[in-house]
């Protein structure tokens, strides 16, 4: 674990150490640890747990250098696939090697990153591969809403205006009847907010959903947000249904 953590220090510290690339080296060090939890809890084997810690460690890898070249972390304002500028680093320009001695989990490595940002995984995937695409997904998305209960609003939201006087009907109704939204639907830093508690519908795991319970984290951000978005009764609503879904079944 140590000497994978090695490897992801010496590639970022390539970069100039701004406060942006320390938050996402941050947020890099807390999805890695994530995978980890959530392959203990699923009782794999060494070997698997530490393929998710890299998996961690590697599912933004491209982030940085999109950091470099645009001061943004918006795939959308960039026209750069973070995910695919990832799996880039490392195996076309050999990253990987320096992680790992063997390509045996080269496929699964690649699928779980290129897909960690994408709106759902191919359900005819193996169920080895899905697995460890749902287990970067849920670590990723967990640690985003932690990163809500606290980060300023310039990091965490695409566009510059905040009043939210438009809501695009269809990215609300689709949440609140229980709908994946479609990223190609928000034209807001609202309906984007909206986006963060859909990820109620789209956590895979028990541990994951817990987690999120436990620390209280739409609770939390529906404070922040009243404050940015004065949509008081609209958020509380909004956060209701995202406190159903994970609930929903005993999780």
């Amino acid at each position: 674990m140590e000497e994978l953590k090695k490897v992801f220090d010496e590639y970022v510290e390539k970069f100039e150490q701004t406060s942006k690339v320390k938050l996402k080296y941050e947020h890099t060090l807390r999805v890695a640890n994530n995978c980890f939890k959530i392959a203990e809890f699923l009782n794999l084997s060494e070997m698997d747990k530490k393929i998710a810690y890299l998996m961690g460690l590697s599912h933004d890898l491209g982030r940085f250098k999109q950091l470099a070249l645009t001061d943004s972390f918006s795939d959308n304002k960039t026209n750069i696939d973070h995910a695919s500028l990832s799996v880039d680093i490392l195996f076309k320009e050999g990253l990987i090697n320096k992680f790992m001695d063997t390509m045996d989990y080269d496929d699964i490595i690649k699928y779980a990153i290129l897909s960690h940002n994408k709106d759902s995984i191919d359900k005819n995937l193996g169920e080895r591969t899905k697995m460890f695409a749902s287990i970067l997904r849920d670590a990723d998305k967990l640690d985003i809403l932690n990163i809500l209960t606290f980060e300023k609003k310039e990091n965490i939201f695409w566009f510059n205006e905040y009043h939210a006087l438009e809501i695009n009907d269809k990215v609300l109704n689709d949440h609140l009847n229980g709908k994946l939204i479609d990223y190609n639907d928000i034209d807001t830093n609202f309906d984007l907010a909206i986006a963060y508690y859909n990820y109620a519908l789209d956590i895979n795991y028990k541990w994951t959903k817990e987690e999120i319970l436990k620390n209280k984290y739409y609770e939390k951000i529906t404070e922040r947000f009243k404050t940015w978005f004065l949509k008081d009764h609209i958020l509380e609503t909004i956060e209701k249904k995202s406190l159903e879904y994970l609930k929903k079944d005993n999780y």
